[in-house]
C-alpha cells in the first residue's frame, strides 16, 4: 500500500432526525467541521444546509404541524462552550437566533406541537 491516507481520512455522518415529509437531516464534516446536510430520499445527494466557521454541536428538526419547515441548530464561537440556538428555516432559507448570543444553551426540545 502506497497512500493510506485515503484510508484514514474518512467522513461519517450522524442521523439529526425527519423532516415531515421532506427527507431527513444529517450532520457531516465538510472542511474541517460539523455542517447539517439534507438528504430528500434513500440514497439520494446530500444538500448543504449551513455554512458555518464552527461546527454544529446540535440539531433538531421542527415536528409536522410546526407554522414553519425547518430546524433548530447550536453553535458556538471559537470555542467558547456559550452555545447560541438558531432557527433554519428550510422554505426561505434564513437563520434566526433564538437565543441572547451571551448565555451558555445546553440543549433544545421541541414542544409535541411544534410551536416552541
Amino acid at each position: 500500500m502506497k497512500d493510506p491516507s485515503s484510508y484514514q481520512n474518512t467522513r461519517h455522518c450522524v442521523f439529526r432526525g425527519f423532516l415531515p415529509g421532506a427527507g431527513v437531516l444529517i450532520t457531516t464534516r465538510f472542511a474541517n467541521s460539523a455542517q447539517v446536510h439534507h438528504v430528500k430520499v434513500p440514497m439520494g445527494a446530500r444538500k448543504q444546509i449551513t455554512y458555518l466557521a464552527e461546527p454544529v454541536k446540535s440539531c433538531a428538526p421542527a415536528p409536522a404541524g410546526c407554522v414553519a419547515q425547518g430546524f433548530i441548530y447550536g453553535c458556538d464561537r471559537g470555542g467558547d462552550e456559550q452555545t447560541q440556538f438558531w432557527f433554519q428555516n428550510m422554505e426561505t432559507g434564513r437563520a434566526i437566533r433564538l437565543t441572547d448570543g451571551k448565555s451558555v444553551n445546553k440543549s433544545v426540545e421541541w414542544s409535541d406541537c411544534g410551536k416552541r
